[in-house]
């Protein structure tokens, strides 16, 4: 009778300490998960802020495009081509004058004009044109119509487009001369303003002449570069944003394209034609990019054998240059 009570303290102090063990086993598992969740919060507050930062960024790309088809007279020449400014309630007057100002620092020779210069339907041509028509280009400005700026209406981007100097290109294309000797760069219209022809946008291009093939939408390069064999010798285009939210740059849930991730964004190359997707200027429906950051591109044309040689990037913000 004497050893039930010893029995009895031992087995209630074991009952205590497992009893502890679990206590203390559960603590841990909650503070991982309350560190986990205040971790995740806050990674997702960063994005959050981070999405609304970005579109104040701007990068300018600078690639250098070397061809024998390219004259000597212009190797050398800096072509700037800008797409996707979204002029309107997300990018107002005074940060299109700041878009000017970086197009004429980079000291251009052709400036060219990918579309999509208003919001659509938002009134962004008096934030846009009245700017633009500073752009700074001594041997031209040439441009696209885009599907915002059907939107918002043809005539009016047509209009506005030939009082600031532009070249509009609709199923046409243009020389560029300079010392007796010419590029071409030829444009397709936009669906939202008319029927995209890249036949006629290559009309008239003899073999050996150096051509540029601009579409608003990448799409247009899925049949057309076939269509036309040999006639182009470098396509721009823009439209997609890069997806504008994409999943750390990696992915995008979606882009505005029948070709999904094909011509998100980047250099790219078809049936031997450097293809440049621009991820542009400006932003839509909602003023967030996440890791689509906007830019503009400064191409050098040189004489020589065929390469695309991507060169130093400058990151400038809204207001003040991060790089230069």
């Amino acid at each position: 009778m004497c050893g039930w009570p010893a029995t009895d303290r031992f087995e209630s102090e074991s009952d205590k300490h497992l009893t502890l063990r679990a206590r203390h086993k559960s603590s841990r598992w909650k503070s991982r998960v309350t560190t986990a969740v205040l971790s995740l919060a806050a990674v997702m507050l960063l994005a959050a802020v981070w999405a609304f930062i970005e579109p104040t960024l701007l990068v300018v790309s600078r690639t250098t495009v070397t061809s024998p088809e390219v004259p000597s007279a212009f190797s050398g020449k800096r072509i700037v081509f800008v797409t996707d400014v979204h002029a309107g309630p997300s990018y107002r007057r005074e940060r299109v004058a700041r878009l000017v100002d970086t197009i004429n620092n980079q000291r251009p020779h052709i400036v060219i004009l990918g579309g999509d210069y208003v919001g659509g339907a938002d009134g962004g041509a008096e934030d846009f044109y009245p700017e633009a028509a500073r752009i700074d280009a001594p041997m031209g400005v040439l441009a696209v119509l885009g599907n915002h700026d059907g939107r918002e209406g043809a005539d009016v981007a047509r209009s506005e487009l030939a009082s600031i100097g532009a070249v509009l290109l609709e199923n046409q294309n243009a020389r560029v001369r300079v010392q007796g000797a010419w590029i071409r760069v030829g444009g397709v219209a936009d669906s939202s303003a008319g029927e995209p022809d890249v036949y006629g946008a290559a009309r008239d291009i003899a073999k050996g002449e150096y051509a540029i093939l601009v579409s608003h939408t990448p799409d247009t390069f899925a049949r057309g570069l076939s269509a036309v064999p040999g006639a182009f010798d470098l396509a721009l285009a823009g439209h997609t944003h890069a997806g504008q939210v994409t999943l750390f740059g990696l992915a995008a849930p979606w882009t505005p394209s029948a070709y999904g991730e094909r011509y998100r964004q980047g250099w790219l190359e078809e049936r031997g034609v450097p293809i440049l997707v621009s991820r542009g200027v400006g932003t839509v429906y909602v003023p967030v990019r996440f890791f689509a950051v906007p830019e503009i591109h400064v191409i050098e044309l040189r004489t020589g054998d065929a390469s695309v040689v991507k060169g130093r990037s400058e990151v400038h913000g809204d207001w003040w240059p991060l790089g230069r």
